[in-house]
């Protein structure tokens, strides 16, 4: 991404109005993370080229990143309206969907994505936890354990796995998913379940122990 982003911008101190270069550079800084990079990269080349569906995409899905779900839903529609089978951009307005609790619309294009790449392991994770936000916890155990048969350590996956698990009463299972979770990355939720997961075990002090991070 790095090679990328100054090969571009090389590109661009010769030709500042090159969609093109202005596209790629975008992409490559949403691949380094980069968000706020990408969407002013490819708010600019949408400003040269409307109608590029590639731009649509990366900068819908640099705002989903940094929460701004309504403007990710906005671009990924416009995107799908240009191609509407790009799996790509159904999993990522599925997935902004889903953050701005809008479960059916969410489900929908998890699906969408799903029958066209079926082991799509970002949309199978967000599938998972929209069926869980919507009290089909078996479905969202079955949707998880795909997505992790397929990307082991995800822990978005995990996390919903272990949230479904002990709606499921699997309290060790649950316990042993957020567990697993925390050890990638920190999340008050998968705390909170975790305790309330050990409460249920008898595990009190390690109750105690998470709630109280919880509430830290």
């Amino acid at each position: 991404a790095a090679g990328a982003v100054a090969d571009e911008t090389a590109a661009l101190a010769i030709d500042p109005k090159s969609a093109f270069a202005l596209r790629i550079r975008g992409a490559a800084k949403y691949d380094a993370h980069d968000h706020a990079g990408a969407i002013a990269d490819e708010t600019a080349s949408l400003a040269l080229d409307p109608q590029s569906g590639f731009a649509l995409r990366i900068r819908g899905a640099a705002k989903y990143y940094v929460s701004a779900y309504p403007g990710a839903i906005a671009d990924q529609t416009a995107s799908l309206a240009i191609d509407p089978k790009n799996v790509f951009a159904l999993k990522m307005r599925g997935a902004a969907r889903f953050s701005n609790s809008d479960y059916p619309g969410a489900l929908a294009d998890e699906n969408a994505a799903l029958a066209i790449k079926p082991r799509d392991e970002f949309a199978l994770s967000i599938r998972g936890a929209v069926k869980q936000n919507s009290g089909d916890h078996a479905g969202a155990l079955a949707d998880e354990n795909a997505a992790l048969g397929i990307d082991p350590r995800d822990a978005f996956a995990l996390r919903f796995r272990g949230y479904a698990k002990y709606d499921l009463d699997d309290n060790a299972g649950a316990v042993a998913d957020e567990t697993a979770a925390l050890a990638l990355e920190p999340s008050t939720n998968a705390l909170r379940t975790r305790g309330a997961a050990k409460y249920y075990l008898d595990d009190n002090a390690g109750a105690v122990a998470d709630e109280t991070a919880v509430l830290a």
